[in-house]
């Protein structure tokens, strides 16, 4: 900033161009002052203004710094935008396949069920066998033998020991051929 020193004795001549003459000559005729006083008002004016170009030129340095601070603040919230529209796509992408998942759950789990309910169909089935295989082995029909296979059979051992079969001895092994679940 210029310092300005007001001298009472001072005495200076200045040689002014045609334009700045002609921006004094209106000054004084606008104030009624003669040439002098319009040439120390100017310069008193000019040296108020200097300092405010220098204020002005600390305020613009300030305002390019905030200028610069808020540019980056854009571009940081431009990225964050960007970001926050990336991670709403991942976002809508895992709701997606978490959908997909639970889908596929209900599916194992619906599965899972008729395995089970499969399973203990099964276990009933084979109790069921079980029951019924033991009461062809106390019947002591062989496993595969229908009942014409164990009548012939029993037929045959009688004759195989020189006998015959009565009526009643063949109706004992049918009945015994013919228990069946």
């Amino acid at each position: 900033m210029r310092e300005y020193v007001n001298s009472v004795n001072m005495k200076t001549s200045v040689s002014l161009n045609k334009e700045l003459s002609s921006y004094v000559e209106e000054i004084s005729d606008a104030a009624g002052d003669n040439d002098a006083e319009a040439i120390r008002d100017a310069v008193r004016r000019a040296a108020a203004l200097d300092g405010r170009v220098d204020d002005l030129e600390a305020d613009n340095e300030q305002l390019r710094g905030k200028v610069a601070d808020l540019r980056a603040e854009v571009d940081r919230l431009e990225a964050a935008e960007e970001r926050a529209d990336e991670l709403g796509a991942r976002v809508e992408e895992l709701q997606s396949e978490a959908e997909s998942l639970e889908t596929d759950l209900e599916r194992v789990r619906n599965e899972k069920k008729r395995i089970l309910n499969q399973r203990e169909e099964n276990k009933e089935l084979r109790k069921f066998a079980r029951g019924a295989v033991g009461r062809r082995e106390r019947t002591a029909v062989p496993r595969g033998v229908t009942h014409t296979t164990a009548q012939m059979e029993n037929h045959r051992y009688a004759v195989g020991r020189g006998g015959r079969l009565n009526e009643t001895d063949f109706a004992q092994q049918n009945d015994n051929c013919g228990e069946t679940d």
